[in-house]
């Protein structure tokens, strides 16, 4: 039992005939395009789900910090932000 299936590839878009059912590509070079551009993409992801961890590790933070002073996340912040406009109004 033989499996046989035309399909357009997809890095190419040249039609082929796949022998078997997981073939995405019409050869080796596009297959060899279609690896490195899974890679790339999932080195992406990783990347991201980094810097959101990150980030939420810096709110973590920002929170405690909040608490110890005793204000909530957003008056913390805010108290901040004005600090560093004054001092760069004074720094100018």
């Amino acid at each position: 039992m033989s499996f046989e299936d035309r399909r357009d590839c997809k890095i190419c878009g040249r039609e082929f005939i796949a022998t078997h059912n997981r073939t995405l590509c019409c050869g080796e070079e596009c297959s060899r395009i279609n690896k490195v551009t899974i890679e790339r993409l999932k080195k992406q992801k990783r990347m991201a789900v980094r810097n959101v961890t990150k980030k939420r590790q810096e709110i973590a933070a920002i929170n405690a910090k909040a608490k110890e002073a005793g204000m909530s996340y957003g008056q913390y912040v805010a108290m901040m932000e004005i600090k560093a406009g004054d001092k760069g109004e004074n720094e100018g």
